[in-house]
């Protein structure tokens, strides 16, 4: 069986709704024929992400990190600064992307009702992630990019958590593709500011693979598949059993202990200055 065989087969067992794709160009190589000219390569990629898709929907994620620093984000203006293809697709071949700054999605197929207001959680119920898991969804990591994995915030709301990083409110506007400029805001669970926060990664996949929540391409190892429920529900229960499960030993030295101490889960005071945590707090009774 060819690559494109192989890898339909795992996605169809693995789920029937769109294709949530993690890519790395480089490590995705040898998935394409060599081409100098690099639009031409990059469209031999996508190519190949909407043959595996076929007519189940294709989404890219999309992110543009600048929303909190610039309060704007621009849904058709904003690049994606996760790499060559998702940008590329966003680009040539998207027909809508969420209006969610700093964790916009594009794609082709049906467009999932995603809106942006006051206190968006892009991790939350209305969520990107959470219209994955329930149209059946599926992740396809191309090129060993399960590090990329961004559900995994999706999880740890939903293990109402997580415990190690904290809710911050970020308000903007979002220029809509039809020019409306709306405001809101984005609330997120963040990383302690000055702390070190890692996930284990490399422990993390090789858990999944064994518990045969992930399963890779026979033959091209570097392509994995994982459905979006099945991935988030085992995480969810790993972190019921212990919530810090996730993280890699390094992060879990300090975590540990400092939230001992507090007996409570991180919040933004505990890490920024106090201006940041009282203007947080109004926010939330407004």
């Amino acid at each position: 069986m060819s690559f494109e065989s192989k890898a339909r087969a795992l996605l169809a067992e693995r789920g029937s709704g769109p294709v949530f794709v993690h890519s790395d160009v480089f490590r995705a190589a040898r998935l394409v024929k060599p081409e100098r000219d690099r639009r031409e390569l990059l469209n031999a990629h996508v190519d190949v992400l909407r043959a595996l898709s076929d007519d189940r929907g294709l989404w890219l994620p999309a992110f543009n990190y600048d929303f909190p620093r610039s309060g704007i984000f621009d849904v058709m203006a904003d690049e994606s600064q996760i790499g060559p293809i998702p940008e590329h697709f966003r680009m040539h071949f998207a027909a809508w992307r969420t209006p969610i700054p700093m964790f916009s999605v594009s794609g082709i197929g049906a467009m999932p009702e995603v809106s942006w207001h006051d206190e968006t959680d892009p991790f939350g119920s209305e969520s990107i992630f959470a219209r994955l898991v329930e149209r059946d969804g599926v992740i396809l990591y191309y090129g060993e990019t399960f590090a990329f994995n961004t559900l995994v915030h999706h999880a740890e709301r939903r293990a109402e958590g997580p415990v190690y990083r904290y809710d911050k409110r970020f308000p903007g506007v979002v220029i809509m593709p039809d020019g409306e400029e709306v405001r809101g805001s984005l609330r997120s669970h963040v990383r302690p500011l000055g702390g070190d926060l890692e996930y284990d990664w490399p422990r993390l996949f090789r858990q999944a693979l064994d518990a045969d929540v992930c399963k890779r391409v026979d033959g091209n190892p570097e392509v994995a598949v994982a459905s979006a429920r099945s991935l988030c529900e085992f995480w969810i229960a790993e972190m019921k059993e212990d919530p810090l499960v996730l993280l890699d030993q390094k992060t879990r030295v300090w975590v540990e202990p400092a939230l001992e101490e507090l007996g409570r889960r991180f919040m933004i005071g505990d890490f920024e200055a106090p201006e940041m945590a009282e203007t947080f707090a109004r926010a939330e009774d407004e």
